[in-house]
């Protein structure tokens, strides 16, 4: 009964510590402290790390490294926490209004709940089906496919949500819809030509990165791997386009995307099943349903606010994803030195891509003009 308290008590910590964390420490970027935000995103890694190694040491239960999981994100939200306290207000008679009332629950944070839902549905759902169908082993050897690229797109749009998000969110701060409206197209055209040569690096890789993150044994899932890539590009993508709902807070319409495709994967789940198809399968399901909520997702935004892309920009983009693919394909490798290189040879082509296409864009030149409270206090 001790024990199962313990794990009760570190658990729910670990969840209150860890939303903190999670909206402190971003908070100090939305406010132009970059520096700030990555030394804090560090420490609570790293004192996470120590202090778990230590009480691993002392007890080997998953409780104690839960407890020193608990010691990083107190080291990260702390201090961000003092930070913010000491950010100035931005104008001395700041009025107060009340931060979450009923309308804002009803209209706002309901139907973004509803779409979180449904969005992890799609994205997780699946392993239930998976599992009941064609059991453990083939979901294990899914799942280790879909992870890898979930996990390199999730440091992409960690990257972007550090860079760029908090100058399009200062833009809809504006009372002007046209210029909220134009700002969502500048964010739009600096993101997705960003995802293109990505993508083009992610499919690339993506045998590379499941020897080096996994183990040369698991070297035949870098097909589920590569399908994984493009499912995730596709979210990511849809991510981007429904930050127009942001514009007029209609979250509702987040819903209907991700709704269109829970019933679209469903569909064709209950296809493979009838069908008794291999596991392979799955993935281009999930893709197929992914692909659904983009175009739903377009169609639904484009009413909020219409897509005006920069089409050279695009092209150059994909032009250069293309040729990341192509000149990965062209390297061969036979052991955990040869991949990394890849990696590292992949990585920097495509970081000079990334530049070289952003220094041509003049919605990322317009958008990173614009000057967080921070910087405007700085002089920035």
């Amino acid at each position: 009964m001790a024990n199962q308290l313990g794990i009760a008590v570190v658990l729910s910590l670990t969840v209150w510590l860890g939303t903190w964390n999670a909206t402190l420490v971003p908070m100090l970027n939305m406010l132009g402290h970059r520096a700030g935000t990555a030394a804090l995103s560090m420490l609570t890694v790293a004192a996470g790390l120590v202090m778990s190694a230590l009480l691993i040491n002392w007890q080997a239960q998953a409780t104690f490294w839960l407890a020193g999981q608990l010691v990083g994100l107190a080291c990260g939200a702390l201090p961000a926490l003092h930070m913010l306290r000491r950010e100035e207000p931005t104008t001395p008679t700041a009025v107060r209004s009340a931060f979450l009332d009923r309308t804002t629950l009803q209209h706002y944070c309901l139907p973004l709940a509803m779409a979180t839902g449904l969005m992890w549905l799609l994205g997780s759902g699946y392993r239930f089906f998976v599992d009941a169908v064609w059991g453990a082993r083939d979901l294990g050897l899914l799942v280790l496919g879909l992870a890898v690229a979930a996990q390199f797109w999730a440091i992409i749009e960690n990257v972007a949500g550090q860079v760029v998000y908090p100058k399009y969110y200062c833009c809809l701060s504006r009372e002007n819809d046209t210029d909220k409206r134009n700002a969502f197209n500048q964010m739009v055209n600096v993101v997705i030509p960003s995802y293109l040569i990505l993508l083009g690096l992610g499919l690339a890789t993506a045998p590379h990165l499941l020897v080096v993150l996994a183990d040369l044994r698991f070297a035949n899932a870098s097909q589920l791997c590569s399908i994984a890539m493009l499912i995730e590009a596709m979210r990511a993508t849809t991510n981007v386009i429904t930050q127009a709902a942001q514009i007029e807070r209609k979250t509702a319409s987040m819903i209907f995307p991700y709704l269109v495709g829970v019933v679209s994967a469903v569909i064709g789940f209950g296809v493979l099943y009838l069908m008794k198809a291999t596991v392979i399968w799955v993935p281009w399901i999930l893709a197929f349903a992914m692909l659904c909520v983009l175009v739903t997702a377009v169609y639904k935004m484009h009413q909020i606010a219409p897509i005006y892309p920069d089409r050279k920009n695009w092209l150059l983009a994909l032009l250069a994803g293309l040729i990341v693919i192509l000149l990965t394909f062209s390297l061969q490798a036979s052991s955990m030195a040869g991949h990394i290189s890849v990696l590292f040879i992949s990585g920097t082509l495509s970081l000079c891509a990334l530049l070289w296409v952003q220094k041509r864009s003049k919605a990322f030149h317009a958008l990173m003009a614009v000057r967080l409270p921070a910087e405007r206090s700085q002089g920035i």
